[in-house]
C-alpha cells in the first residue's frame, strides 16, 4: 500500500489542469477559426472536470490520478494533432515532394 501523495501535489496538479483549461476553452473563441475547434473544446472541458475533482478529494490517492490525467489529456492532445488539417497537408507535401 503505497501513501497518499501530499495536498501540495494535488493543489498544483489541479491548478496547472485549470489553467490549461482556461486557455482551450477560451483560445477557440479569441483567435481566427483554428481547424478542430470541437477537440479543442472537448480537450478544455475534459481538461476542467478532471482539475475539479482533484479539488473536491475524489480521489483519495492523487499518486495514480496524476498518471491517469496526464495519460488522458496526452491522448486528447495526440488525436487533435493527428487529425487537424495541418497535418495532413504536412503529410501529403511530404508525400509529393519524394516522389
Amino acid at each position: 500500500m503505497t501513501a497518499p501523495a501530499s495536498p501540495i501535489l494535488r493543489w498544483i496538479t489541479a491548478g496547472l489542469l485549470l489553467a490549461g483549461a482556461v486557455l482551450a476553452l477560451v483560445m477557440p473563441f479569441a483567435s481566427s477559426p483554428i481547424p478542430a475547434r470541437t477537440l479543442v473544446l472537448v480537450d478544455g472541458l475534459i481538461t476542467t472536470l478532471l482539475g475539479g475533482l482533484l479539488i473536491a478529494h475524489w480521489p483519495s490517492d492523487s499518486v495514480w490520478a496524476l498518471g491517469t490525467l496526464f495519460a488522458s489529456g496526452l491522448a486528447i492532445s495526440a488525436f487533435n494533432l493527428l487529425t487537424s488539417p495541418s497535418a495532413r497537408i504536412a503529410s501529403t507535401t511530404e508525400i509529393s515532394t519524394a516522389a
